[in-house]
């Protein structure tokens, strides 16, 4: 297989893969949905699970996800980060990830309510495919090991200190 070494994705395929799942973070929070969906095929579908193991949402494309995405996020501020990738051949074409992954959005007061705060992690499960000069994303899979939200808790006056 191009780019194996002892069954191991060569240093090249894999920060070419790490730098556009870094990229769609970046995209995410930055809402740059254009650049977001091409990060991935067209066709690439999109899960999202609670702790349970429940679905929450799926996406039949990056399309249809950045439809739903747009409104629900405008407006918002938040975070996305993942690390500790786990990248495994699948064939000449195919690379697996799996990423741990942590996110906060907060989202703007609504209704005469204050801001709504959500904080997660769990990990993203994925297949990256070779296309054209770059890796762009064939599946994702959310798997949330937590979730939590309420009231946004982010001082917005005084000092807070994490030290007291």
């Amino acid at each position: 297989m191009n780019g194996i070494k002892d069954g191991i994705v060569a240093y090249e395929v894999g920060e070419a893969i790490r730098r556009a799942k870094s990229r769609y973070c970046r995209f995410v929070d930055t809402k740059q949905w254009e650049a977001f969906e091409r990060l991935a095929l067209p066709d690439a579908p999109f899960t999202f699970r609670d702790v349970a193991g429940e679905i929450i949402q799926q996406f039949a494309s990056p399309r249809e996800m950045v439809a739903a995405s747009r409104p629900l996020l405008a407006g918002a501020r938040s975070l996305h980060r993942v690390s500790n990738s786990e990248l495994t051949w699948r064939d000449d074409n195919t690379v697996a990830a799996i990423w741990a992954m942590t996110d906060r959005i907060v989202f703007p007061a609504r209704d005469g309510q204050g801001d709504v705060s959500l904080r997660g992690a769990g990990h993203y499960h994925e297949l990256w495919t070779r296309a054209g000069d770059g890796w762009r994303l064939a599946e994702l899979e959310l798997q949330r090991t937590f979730l939590e939200l309420g009231p946004d808790a982010t001082a917005t006056s005084g000092a807070v200190s994490l030290f007291d």
